[in-house]
């Protein structure tokens, strides 16, 4: 072949193209980025407009900001000098910050910064040490002396500097969910009470904030408010929490850790909240009396979901209920004690879910007598209901309650025993009222890993309850109480316990199938957080998401 043939052979062929990474699909420049490391995909985030777009969430992903970031931490620095670099604002999913409100300390100096470039949709601010003690490595950190004595609790100027930033927080960085859990000085009491008086029960004040009232207040998109701080009603914070809860964009709030205040404190408090769109509520450890509790609700038409936690004082059974308590009530969870005082005096025929909170106590051989003796009074209205959710709560480290024969050997014939025949499984205690309107059963125990004896006792105690449709289990393995959802493989160990490795498997499946053997009308397990796939009633392979 002569060379100028082989010339115009080789420029006929299609010239090579040069495919950059600004050219890709953004599922492969997606992709791409997964494998880069942290500086590599800083670069990349800033090669080119689209690149930033993609490559930089991705950065930033890594360091928390999709799912739980804890502001001025160790990884703090490489985050805000990207958050500063970016050609969009960003948007936190929940930002966390750790503060102590005693005297000196420099009140979220450190966030106003952070408010300007980034949208928050959940803000925490929790108690603790300074945040500075946070930076440096953790051998610098153990060698620190620790903090001087010094003054505690919220001061007028500390209350000054929160207001600008919790402004910041709502105004401009459009956060949605607020909880603040900050300091709180039981020797601080008395000077709430007096400053509540003193704003809203004076006679010149009485007509100011009626008249206040009817202005709405500036535009803000906070939908919860948790408050959970009693500094959150110092003088200086009084005025800005207060209008803060008559936001119209408001829809929840929950009040708890505020322990510290009497039903005297309360009595005088609760008159001057108000909260106009109010749809969600929940309340703990608040020594809140009755008849208060009453009138706010009664000022509260439009709350649809109603949750009282165990913490609270017993409800008072002769106080005086108003005829037009909640008249749009739908989903209502308590101790007993509260869904009896509610139930047992109006119907509230709104209602479709009822979740009653039961707490066992160094409990053994657990029984639904118990149950069944407290819930008396309403069992009527309860079967009426669509959905009765029993949650129960073995906070003794003790909870071999089985019901029936030992546990077997588990070297031996655990599996078999587990599945059971028919007449091995018959429980033991009667069908009770309760167990024949249960339609969700939560079970938490207050140990890492389940016994074997809970392991093989649970089903046959869960087929009691005939309308069951979810059964839910948590450990303190949970990692759904941190916030995080992992792989189910690596949360199944907690149905083993001193067994072989080979064996979990074995003891994950049978135990699966053994619930659905005793509850047939079962449709959904969660187990710590984790939804798993209900095997049929003659799947001999259980299939785990």
């Amino acid at each position: 072949m002569s060379t100028s043939y082989r010339r115009a052979a080789r420029e006929q062929l299609p010239h090579e193209t040069t495919v950059t990474i600004p050219d890709l699909p953004p599922e492969l420049v997606l992709l791409l980025c997964t494998f880069l490391p942290d500086d590599d995909l800083y670069r990349i985030a800033f090669a080119c407009k689209r690149l930033h777009h993609l490559a930089l969430p991705v950065y930033l992903g890594r360091y928390g900001c999709d799912d739980e970031f804890i502001f001025d931490s160790l990884l703090s620095p490489d985050v805000m000098q990207a958050l500063r670099s970016a050609l969009y604002t960003p948007r936190l999913k929940r930002l966390v910050y750790t503060c102590r409100v005693g005297k000196g300390h420099q009140q979220g100096e450190d966030l106003r910064e952070l408010l300007e470039m980034v949208e928050i949709e959940d803000f925490r601010l929790q108690p603790g040490a300074a945040s500075v003690n946070q930076k440096g490595r953790a051998e610098d950190q153990l060698r620190q002396e620790p903090d001087e004595p010094e003054e505690e609790g919220m001061t007028t100027e500390a209350a000054k500097q929160w207001i600008g930033v919790l402004d910041g927080l709502i105004a401009k960085a459009r956060c949605r969910c607020l909880t603040a859990e900050m300091d709180s000085n039981q020797r601080s009491v008395e000077s709430i009470e007096e400053g509540i008086v003193r704003e809203y029960y004076r006679p010149h004040n009485i007509v100011r904030n009626t008249i206040a009232r009817w202005f709405t207040p500036r535009t803000r998109h906070l939908e919860e408010f948790r408050v959970h701080s009693t500094s959150l009603f110092h003088t200086g914070l009084l005025q800005w929490t207060l209008g803060t809860l008559r936001a119209p964009s408001l829809t929840s709030v929950s009040f708890s850790q505020l322990h510290h205040f009497a039903p005297e404190t309360w009595a005088i408090l609760l008159p001057c909240i108000t909260i106009p769109n109010l749809q969600h509520l929940s309340i703990n450890l608040c020594a809140i009396a009755t008849t208060d509790l009453y009138a706010f609700l009664a000022r509260h038409p439009a709350i649809t979901e109603l949750n009282f936690g165990r913490n609270l004082l017993p409800p008072d059974m002769k106080a005086t209920m108003p005829s037009t308590l909640l008249p749009t009530l739908d989903t209502l969870s308590g101790p007993p004690d509260y869904i009896v005082a509610l139930l047992s005096t109006r119907p509230f025929g709104t209602i479709t879910t009822v979740r009653v909170v039961y707490r066992a106590k160094r409990a053994s051989q657990f029984t639904l007598d118990a149950v069944n003796h407290d819930l008396a009074p309403v069992c009527l209205r309860l079967k009426s209901v669509p959905s009765v959710a029993l949650a129960v709560s073995f906070e003794a480290g003790d909870v071999d309650w089985v019901l029936g024969a030992r546990a077997p050997d588990a070297n031996q014939n655990g599996l078999s025993s587990a599945q059971g025949s028919s007449s091995s499984s018959t429980m033991q205690h009667s069908v009770s009222f309760v167990a024949s309107c249960v339609t969700k059963v939560e079970f938490e125990a207050n140990v890492y890993v389940l016994p074997l004896s809970i392991v093989f006792s649970l089903p046959k105690w869960l087929g009691g309850f005939a309308r069951i449709k979810v059964f839910m289990l948590r450990t303190l393995a949970s990692d759904a109480r941190r916030g995080v959802s992992g792989d189910f493989a690596e949360q199944r160990k907690i149905m083993n316990i001193d067994t072989a490795p080979w064996q979990v498997d074995q003891f994950t499946a049978a135990f699966l199938h053994a619930v659905v053997k005793h509850c047939p009308g079962l449709r959904r397990v969660e187990v710590d957080g984790k939804e798993v796939e209900v095997p049929g009633p003659r799947a001999d392979i259980v299939r785990l998401r």
